[in-house]
């Protein structure tokens, strides 16, 4: 199970202000969609990276892009010599996505709806 309890300490702690775990995808989307950004989520992630599981992980959401895709900030990231518009999906490497390029990765708003059910996905929005 993901424990979220140092991240709402540090962001308190950093940025004097708490945090509300949401994970409605209607309320978010509607945030993304008022221009809202740097929204933290954690997610069901599953990948395998450099010998090292990540079965949650977090990830910025920047927002939507002019694709009417949810584009985000990976922190695992992925290597420079990736394309942008390489499509990383299979066993193993986290949740079907698209390397935006510039430390960027985006997923369609469908998929980014699935995270809250089959992901478990919850977002931190500042209180």
């Amino acid at each position: 199970m993901n424990n979220n309890n140092e991240l709402h300490i540090l962001h308190e702690a950093i940025f004097g202000q708490k945090l509300q775990e949401v994970s409605d995808e209607q309320i978010i989307l509607k945030a993304l969609k008022e221009g809202k950004s740097d929204i933290i989520m954690s997610l069901l992630w599953e990948e395998e990276k450099n010998e090292e599981y990540h079965e949650w992980h977090k990830v910025v959401i920047q927002g939507i892009n002019e694709k009417n895709r949810i584009v985000f900030y990976n922190p695992l990231g992925h290597s420079e010599n990736i394309p942008a518009g390489t499509i990383i999906e299979g066993e193993k490497k986290g949740p079907p996505r698209v390397i935006e390029g510039t430390g960027l990765e985006s997923v369609s708003i469908e998929d980014f709806m699935d995270f809250f059910k089959k992901r478990k996905a919850v977002c931190f929005l500042p209180v």
